[in-house]
């Protein structure tokens, strides 16, 4: 009997063993939240919404459709300047350039929107040096785009068909859809309000910037933009009369920039006896007038005036120390034959 009863005992020890071992491991509680399968990752932040974009859009405003003359007001018979603030209803341009940082300085967005014939309502991106059609039915001044959710610079340039971004333009070459547009950081990231510097040409163009931070989350933004005009205008006033040995005049400034700096928002690229404005065909009267813009607005430029017969110079009077502010015209007024 004793026998029968370890027998069973053991039998049953052995029966719990197998039972114990079949039971499954403990499994504990999964957090929904941060499981990868629910495309959500820590923070709350979905992996959609990391990837998710969010519409921009901007009107660029303040500008007329159409080129209107700059009014100034002369100081005769000195040479002092006359300061004239430029008519807020004179501000034309005919391209617009749109360009977006990330906070590294890293390029992630550029457009560009254009009045040229064979380019008017059109809307282009600019990636990688190459430049490629959107929309074909964009109004001029309207940039749509897209964002993820962050930080970012943005940045608004407006002028004339010759400016150019991170590289100056060539007055030569025809303009081209590709090749011509080098992405550059920010930090060495020019605005070129002008074509390259050739004597037959104007020296500088009408130019308008705008810079802000620019913060994008889950909210769709419509902002209206309103770009600063960065250069002056120096109208000059030659009161005598033109001998007739003397057929057009040459005019030069010295102390001139040639590019804008977007990340300082200021010109810079000193470059001396440019040449910034040819007339042809003088007909000899007395107080002819003659205008430039002029993208130094930070530091005093030399004006040279040059009086040609053919290709002889014949005169030149050199005013130094002429000082020209955003958005306004300086005007001098001035004798260049006699000094009478």
């Amino acid at each position: 009997m004793q026998r029968i009863l370890l027998f069973l005992s053991l039998l049953a020890f052995i029966c719990s063993c197998k039972k114990q071992e079949a039971l499954p491991n403990t499994i504990k509680p999964t957090d929904t939240s941060k499981h990868p399968d629910n495309g959500n990752t820590p923070g709350g932040s979905t992996l959609t919404d990391v990837n998710k974009k969010y519409q921009v859009l901007f009107t660029v405003a303040g500008f007329t459709k159409e080129a209107t003359p700059i009014i100034s007001a002369l100081q005769t018979n000195a040479i002092i300047p006359n300061v004239v603030v430029l008519p807020s209803d004179d501000k034309y341009y005919a391209k617009i350039m749109y360009i977006v940082y990330d906070s590294t300085g890293t390029q992630v967005s550029r457009l560009e929107e254009n009045l040229s014939p064979e380019d008017n309502g059109k809307l282009f991106r600019i990636n990688k040096n190459f430049r490629r059609e959107i929309n074909n039915s964009t109004p001029f001044g309207t940039i749509k785009d897209s964002l993820k959710a962050g930080d970012y610079t943005l940045i608004i340039t407006a002028g004339t068909q010759k400016g150019s971004l991170n590289k100056l333009g060539e007055f030569w070459q025809i303009p081209s859809p590709n090749g011509l547009f080098p992405e550059t950081p920010l930090s060495n990231a020019k605005f070129f309000p002008s074509d390259d510097h050739n004597v037959n040409y104007n020296l500088m163009e009408d130019a308008f910037f705008y810079k802000s931070v620019l913060k994008v989350s889950k909210n769709n933004i419509e902002q209206t933009i309103v770009p600063e005009r960065i250069i002056g205008q120096l109208s000059i006033n030659i009161e005598d009369h033109t001998p007739q040995k003397a057929s057009y005049y040459r005019i030069y400034i010295d102390n001139e920039l040639y590019d804008f700096s977007m990340d300082k928002a200021h010109a810079e690229g000193t470059r001396n006896n440019l040449t910034s404005y040819v007339t042809k065909n003088y007909s000899g009267e007395s107080n002819y007038s003659l205008s430039c813009k002029v993208l130094n607005t930070q530091t005093p430029v030399t004006l040279k005036i040059e009086g040609y017969s053919g290709l002889q110079l014949s005169v030149r009077k050199t005013i130094p120390n002429i000082r020209i502010n955003k958005g306004e015209t300086t005007s001098i007024s001035t004798k260049l034959f006699s000094n009478n």
